[in-house]
């Protein structure tokens, strides 16, 4: 039986576990390509896109040790300043670009081998990239409607992104809005964006992989990683 919401309708958002609490932090140790002002702004922006639909609300954090949410950048075997070395090293130019765990984890981490950029076409749009992965650490599994952040593939920049109502449902059935909390499922997993050549689209068990003419999301789930 497909899941339905309350009024019957058939769901295409997909969850997995939330956080505890709707204040979180996060800290930002940045990459090589954008100013530090930049990334700062790109990343509250991103974070401010699920806060604006949800009961969720975001502040930085001291120091990565006292933060819920641990944005970094690195290359190939990488680590955060306040983590053990990544068991899910990254690949170099041109493949994974990014990859968030699920709550409450709290680590997404960034390609440094990529060229992020902000407001232009050319390279990889950070503020697209961390939208979907922060819906990742959020709680949010990819969905199959091809319109909203979490379908799965990298769509490219995007001059007036903005959530769909797939998005929204998605952080709303975890975290509510006007406070109202959703429900909970406990699953570790790691979300990983990568590109592809392939022209078609699959979903599969274990993990999930969907594949497109310009990127691919891969997400293995379903094992207790930690």
């Amino acid at each position: 039986m497909p899941d339905v919401d309350e009024e019957g309708r058939v769901k295409r958002y997909s969850t997995s576990s939330k956080w505890s609490k709707k204040q979180l932090t996060y800290y930002v140790e940045h990459g090589a390509d954008l100013s530090r002002s930049t990334q700062d702004r790109v990343f509250a922006k991103a974070l401010k896109f699920w806060a604006d639909v949800s009961g969720l609300s975001f502040s930085k954090a001291s120091s990565a040790s006292n933060a819920d949410l641990k944005i970094s950048f690195g290359k190939r075997t990488h680590r955060g300043r306040s983590e053990g070395t990544c068991g899910d090293a990254f690949d170099g130019p041109s493949g994974v670009l990014a990859h968030a765990y699920y709550p409450s984890d709290g680590r997404a981490h960034f390609d440094e081998d990529e060229y992020f950029t902000d407001g232009t076409s050319r390279g990889t749009n950070l503020l697209w990239v961390a939208v979907h992965e922060f819906g990742h650490s959020l709680g949010i599994r990819h969905s199959n409607v091809r319109d909203a952040i979490m379908y799965p593939y990298y769509t490219g920049y995007v001059a007036n992104m903005a959530l769909t109502q797939d998005d929204i449902d998605a952080i709303q059935s975890l975290y509510g809005s006007n406070g109202n909390g959703g429900g909970c499922k406990l699953l570790s997993c790691i979300a990983i964006l990568k590109r592809s050549m392939y022209d078609d689209f699959r979903f599969t068990n274990s993990p999930i992989t969907i594949l497109n003419p310009h990127w691919m999301i891969a997400c293995d789930e379903g094992n207790d990683m930690f």
